[in-house]
């Protein structure tokens, strides 16, 4: 009971003197505490310490649950390779908005690389759908559509994302269209 007793006390304590903190570091800094754990997240990302970044994007999302910072958060968990995190956190993020391109966008990509490639394509579709002159979000598209066998409609898609500004370092998507069109190819001639 003693212990108990204690415990109160000290969380009696520790809130009103964490949310003092929050709005004198606030004053001091010009920054509220969401934009605070933003820059450590970024900051932690950018050192390439993910786990660091992932443990500052919990605390984002806590202290707002918007699309964005679940977004954030998924980022984080994908440069992680943690795919199946980044999967819940992405469709989080289309929850609280199911206009967010980018989350969609990366909720396939991350699909992809769960070889769920289904999923993949119904939302990078969807992502297309509503912003389709994005370049990274035309060019998953079309790497998509490739996997599909969808050539034609691979290579136009392709091109309408270099339009947009996409550089297919490494030919990674063309290459992809060809190797599927020879797949195809050697399929016709079994046939």
């Amino acid at each position: 009971m003693k212990t108990l007793g204690w415990l109160l006390l000290v969380v009696a304590i520790a809130i009103p003197v964490a949310l003092i903190y929050n709005k004198l570091a606030g004053k001091i800094t010009g920054k509220t505490p969401e934009e605070t754990a933003r820059k450590q997240m970024e900051n932690l990302a950018n050192r390439r310490d993910f786990n660091g970044a992932i443990q500052a994007g919990y605390r984002l999302v806590g202290i707002n649950p918007s699309a964005q910072n679940h977004y954030l958060l998924g980022r984080c968990y994908e440069l992680n390779k943690e795919f199946g995190r980044a999967i819940d956190s992405y469709l989080k993020a289309v929850e609280v908005d199911p206009t967010f391109y980018m989350a969609y966008n990366n909720l396939g990509t991350a699909y992809l690389n769960q070889k769920e490639n289904e999923k993949a394509k119904e939302v990078l579709e969807k992502a297309y759908e509503i912003r389709p002159d994005h370049p990274y979000v035309t060019s998953n598209l079309a790497y998509t559509c490739a996997l599909f066998g969808e050539n034609e409609r691979a290579r136009t898609l392709l091109e309408e994302a270099k339009k947009a500004g996409f550089m297919d370092h490494g030919d990674v998507i063309g290459r992809k269209i060809r190797e599927s069109e020879a797949a195809q190819e050697a399929e016709n001639e079994k046939a």
